[in-house]
């Protein structure tokens, strides 16, 4: 039947497709048969709000604060980027926390690959908000997909949290750890 029609996919959304009707009919098909549907990806997984511990919150709060200080923050897969964990390679998942005016990585994380999305996020922040010394006013993110993780951590410590469309400071930044990642030889121990 696909090979008949030549025009079977012409008005047709790319994220399209055709789905065979149930029972299937006692004939030969026809394009009219076809149920077209749109081809969905599955809701995100991973992602929900993260949580601090108490020790944390306690180590985050007593930071200097720093008004006039902006940041960009993303937790991302990098090719190339895995170290050992329990004597097997994981992927890493790369957190970088930079300075947005100039582009100065003001903290760093290397979290396993095992863990979701959300929790890698959150507890990387900790640790690159730590790592600073500092609490920014304002940090950037990538998008809304982190948003929800740690809109809750940022409006504990009063840090605005700002969905941006581009990062160039961070970036910048990640384009330069791939670049030398690749440089010491592709996937390495970390």
């Amino acid at each position: 039947m696909f090979e008949q029609p030549p025009d079977l996919y012409d008005d047709r959304d790319a994220t399209e497709i055709p789905f065979l009707p149930v029972p299937l009919p006692d004939r030969p098909l026809t394009p009219k048969d076809l149920d077209w549907r749109p081809l969905l990806l599955p809701p995100p997984t991973g992602f929900e709000p993260f949580r601090a511990s108490t020790a944390e919150l306690e180590k985050l709060r007593a930071l200097k604060r720093e008004p006039s200080l902006a940041c960009e923050f993303d937790c991302t897969m990098m090719p190339g980027g895995s170290f050992v964990e329990d004597g097997r390679p994981c992927f890493g998942r790369f957190s970088l926390l930079v300075e947005r005016q100039s582009g100065l990585v003001i903290g760093m994380d290397v979290a396993s690959g095992a863990l979701t999305p959300g929790e890698a996020a959150g507890r990387s922040l900790v640790k690159a908000l730590l790592m600073s010394k500092s609490l920014p006013a304002k940090i950037f993110i990538g998008g809304s997909r982190l948003q929800p993780v740690l809109q809750p951590l940022c409006d504990e410590l009063g840090i605005g949290l700002w969905p941006a469309s581009s990062l160039p400071a961070l970036d910048e930044a990640v384009e330069s750890l791939g670049q030398h990642i690749l440089a010491a030889g592709g996937p390495h121990r970390l």
